[in-house]
């Protein structure tokens, strides 16, 4: 293989060589530049190389079958004029007419086949000046739609304990319900008014509590088990998070409970459906609230973190003792005198379906600190396809019910 100070040395010498041995030198060159076509040829990634201005200079096989081009067709063209993907197309203008370095981004190719791609932009400096950019993009789809089945598959394992929980969890009311009608009539078949004046008005009250925890138990059973629909749109995260202190500020503020507002400036946006990412975090404010005393104080943060947009609600309050960190997003797991169990599996389903990750780090008695993280400016897993596809409606079915 030709060094590179060899290959310069030669070059500095051209006009002295021999016919002889300049015709070696070429046949060298080009045995060489073979070579890597065969390598570059052999990648799983498709590889495109621009110039200063954009246009395409080199293309390898794998690029070409991505983009469902020809070589021919692509090679001294503009890059964007290769790419008809519109997520990717707008990835390249921003790397290569605007210099944004890209890492790790994934986008939807829908021509010449359903895609999910990941993309890497990087400038080629020389002396200082950028000369032109390397894309890289591999095609992910059957890890996402591999992704995709292993959730389902949970989310089936989930709904069979949801569905044996929900059946002991009815029991109760249904119990109460029974004893107080009895009681009840017993009370109309005694005829007395003062008897039923008394204890008639407590039964009834007794009856429509039991009937509201029974709506309560449903409620929260079909929010927990029913698709999530996501509404995606690019969302600000500062702006979620000011817009939810604005909210629960006042309650707070009630309850004597200090809140504190903490984020990075300049953080990118994500591809989030609003009301529900919302829905999730106030839960999570809301257990927060319920486990901190008057005088505590609740922090939520901002940050950002490698590829991700992390998103803190901490508290000062009782924390969770080690023994349960391990169960706390699983159904009907609550500690709890009231409530179903199923509000932090609810935000964890949320978390889930917008391709992120949610933790918690506790300490019995000093607080709680529950950690989402989320894809910065990336679609969704749950997105593989256009929504009609996938059986995913842009329509709300229904509220989440809060926190448990």
């Amino acid at each position: 293989m030709l060094s590179p100070s060899f290959i310069r040395k030669v070059a500095g010498k051209i006009d002295r060589l021999d016919h002889e041995t300049l015709r070696e030198f070429v046949r060298s060159l080009a045995e060489e530049r073979d070579f890597f076509q065969i390598i570059f040829d052999s990648m799983n990634e498709g590889v495109l190389i621009t110039d200063q201005a954009g246009l395409v200079q080199y293309s390898n096989t794998t690029a070409c079958m991505l983009l469902g081009k020809r070589p021919e067709s692509m090679d001294g063209r503009p890059v964007l004029d290769c790419i008809d993907s519109i997520d990717f197309y707008n990835l390249v203008q921003n790397a290569v007419y605007a210099n944004e370095r890209i890492r790790n981004r994934e986008v939807s190719l829908y021509i010449p086949s359903d895609r999910i791609l990941n993309v890497n932009i990087h400038p080629l400096r020389r002396s200082g000046s950028i000369q032109g950019h390397v894309i890289i993009f591999m095609d992910i789809t059957r890890e996402k739609k591999e992704q995709q089945r292993l959730r389902q598959a949970e989310s089936m394992s989930a709904l069979s304990s949801l569905t044996a929980g929900v059946a002991h969890e009815i029991k109760n009311p249904l119990g109460a319900i029974d004893i107080h009608l009895q009681l009840l009539q017993q009370v109309l078949e005694d005829g007395r008014s003062e008897r039923l004046e008394r204890d008639g008005r407590r039964y009834l009250s007794i009856l429509r509590d039991e009937v509201a925890r029974l709506n309560t138990i449903v409620v929260d059973f079909l929010s927990a088990v029913r698709p999530i629909r996501l509404k995606p749109e690019l969302v600000v995260p500062a702006d979620l998070v000011n817009g939810l202190a604005e909210f629960v500020g006042p309650a707070l503020d009630e309850a004597g409970i200090a809140l504190e507002i903490r984020s990075t400036p300049g953080l990118p946006k994500i591809l989030a459906d609003t009301g529900l990412l919302r829905q999730a975090l106030l839960n999570l404010v809301k257990n927060a609230q319920e486990a901190t005393k008057p005088g505590g104080r609740i922090t939520i943060s901002v940050r950002r973190e490698d590829e991700m947009v992390a998103i803190a609600v901490e508290d000062t309050g009782s924390g969770i003792e080690k023994d349960r960190l391990g169960a706390i997003f699983e159904p009907y797991h609550t500690s709890k005198e009231f409530g179903t169990g199923l509000g932090l599996t609810i935000v964890w389903r949320i978390v889930r379906e917008h391709g992120g990750e949610i933790h918690v780090d506790s300490l019995h008695g000093e607080g709680s600190c529950f950690t989402v993280l989320l894809p910065a400016g990336k679609r969704p897993p749950g997105l593989l396809t256009a929504p009609e596809a996938s059986g995913l409606s842009t329509e709300r079915d229904g509220d989440l019910r809060g926190p448990s």
